[in-house]
């Protein structure tokens, strides 16, 4: 069993998000805290965007009992080097830590998992509050109190990549992290299509995913940009395909479609595009993932066309413009 901490940015994407990865549909949501009965590919926790953090989940019951709990567990055999308790409840994380403290002191002689024989100490626990490699957890969900192991803690990487920090700047270019999440909610499709790749926020960040892509934008300058960006992390070359092109004009199948819709005082997005743009990959695709600017009818524009919404958020970006993060499918 695994707790997820979302982030709060926008927690039904988040949801989304999980689920699409790690390709599920049960699961328990409370507040911010996510359950899932996954034990296997922990590495996809690696891919995730709006999650904070990962636990695997030790075990759970009643705050009368967690203590009683807390004794009778094994905590040697998930202790490593030192460790360091977080309650993020009503639970005492101090007299918690001292229940590890003492199951983990062995009165036997035997030597605990991370100390040396050369060391006076060696029986002793090691506490380590700020970097601790066994970071245990304290939640609760619902009526239950969990107790859990941080597994993953996610580095965000992906901020070093936003459009100030890229050889090519340009100020429509997406958020790395909503970029991420999109090409999260393919799932596991291996290659992906943005027929309005821009500056190539959505491509670099599929590519740090391990697909491949294909970018499309009818603006010679943009798609300069776009390669000057994917070329400077050094992807190979076999894994993306840049070109000049129409949107409307595309007509190889693919798998997948994500996409930003262009937006702002420059572009000429109408429902008449939008409409003939839907219609037209409904005959290529049967998934599209796409970011619609908040002025978009977005059901006006799909009347007439055989794609149907299966997840809609909407994503607050800056002032008073906000972004319309959709699943189409057909």
């Amino acid at each position: 069993m695994l707790l997820l901490v979302l982030s709060q940015e926008n927690v039904s994407l988040a949801v989304e998000e999980v689920l699409r990865v790690f390709g599920v549909s049960k699961y328990v949501l409370s507040g911010r805290y996510l359950l899932l009965d996954v034990r296997k590919n922990l590495r996809l926790c690696g891919k995730l965007a709006y999650t904070n953090e990962v636990y695997s989940v030790l075990f759970s019951g009643p705050s009368k009992k967690i203590f009683v709990l807390g004794e009778k567990f094994n905590w040697k055999k998930v202790y490593e080097k030192n460790y360091c308790v977080r309650s993020f409840c009503s639970v005492d994380e101090k007299k918690f830590a001292a229940v590890v403290w003492h199951a983990l002191k062995d009165p036997m002689g035997n030597k605990v998992s991370g100390g040396s024989k050369n060391s006076k100490n060696f029986l002793e626990p090691k506490v380590n509050l700020k970097k601790a490699v066994s970071f245990f957890g304290i939640f609760k969900i619902k009526k239950e109190i969990l107790v859990g192991k941080r597994i993953w803690v996610n580095s965000k990487d992906f901020l070093k990549r936003k459009a100030h920090m890229k050889p090519s700047l340009h100020p429509s270019s997406l958020n790395p992290r909503l970029a991420r999440c999109m090409v999260n909610l393919v799932g596991d499709v291996k290659k992906i299509v943005d027929p309005f790749c821009g500056s190539g926020g959505i491509l670099v960040e599929a590519l740090f995913l391990g697909k491949k892509v294909i970018g499309v934008d009818i603006d010679r300058i943009m798609v300069k940009r776009c390669l000057l960006n994917v070329t400077h992390y050094r992807f190979q070359k076999d894994l993306y395909d840049i070109i000049v092109g129409d949107a409307l004009e595309y007509t190889k199948k693919v798998s997948c479609v994500v996409t930003d819709i262009p937006y702002g005082k420059n572009t000429k997005t109408s429902d008449g595009l939008l409409s003939g743009f839907l219609k037209q990959y409904a005959s290529l695709t049967s998934t599209m993932i796409v970011g619609f600017p908040d002025s978009v009818d977005v059901r006006k524009v799909l009347r007439g066309t055989p794609w149907k919404i299966t997840f809609k958020t909407e994503w607050y970006l800056h002032k008073s413009l906000s972004k319309i993060v959709c699943v189409l499918e057909c």
